[in-house]
């Protein structure tokens, strides 16, 4: 019997996005952040307003779930 191994490689990504309007041409800024297994979260920004940005500390607020959870990481 032969066994073949195959790595699947799959994309994991998280966008932040703003929206922002001149009153002439609306458009939404885009933002991606690309991820990969085992690496640190990334911290992101969350628009809440067009020029106002909260820093999403991804990887803080992860570790801090778990442990709450007591889910071991």
């Amino acid at each position: 019997m032969r066994v073949l191994w195959f790595k699947i490689y799959t994309l994991i990504e998280k966008f932040s996005y703003r929206y922002v309007s001149d009153h002439k041409a609306p458009t939404i800024e885009l933002w991606s952040y690309e991820l990969a297994v085992g690496d640190a979260l990334p911290d992101v920004p969350l628009y809440i307003s067009s020029e106002i940005a909260v820093p999403v500390r991804l990887e803080r607020t992860y570790v801090s779930a778990c442990n709450g959870l007591r889910i071991p990481i």
